[in-house]
């Protein structure tokens, strides 16, 4: 989990999302930060018919990190009525995706490299 302020990648991240999302037919109320749920407030949020698609934004250095993979269990645990957007570097997608893949979570969250 993020600590401290954000970077100034990270903050490209969290811009990049908001802007995909924006940029979708399907997408609605686009917010950043997210509202909290459950104690818990993903970076970007949007509405899916009536459903709320929350993002996350994670650097390369996130991965393989065992409370990266908390939090993401932890948004997932939310419920099949949210789905869970990843947004990582480019550069590291590749990787992530395996990272993902090993965690059991890589059929449960659409990651997006930017």
């Amino acid at each position: 989990m993020m600590k401290g302020p954000a970077s100034p990648e990270h903050e490209r991240l969290v811009k990049a999302l908001a802007d995909y999302f924006r940029g979708q037919s399907w997408s609605k109320n686009v917010k950043t930060p997210a509202d909290d749920i459950r104690g818990m407030r993903p970076d970007v949020q949007c509405e899916f018919e009536g459903k709320l698609v929350y993002g996350e934004a994670k650097l390369c250095e996130d991965f393989p990190a065992t409370d990266t993979k908390d939090q993401l269990v932890n948004y997932l645990g939310l419920g099949s009525e949210y789905k869970l957007y990843l947004v990582v570097p480019r550069v590291c997608e590749g990787s992530v995706r395996q990272t993902l893949a090993a965690w059991g979570l890589g059929h449960r969250v659409e990651l997006k490299g930017f």
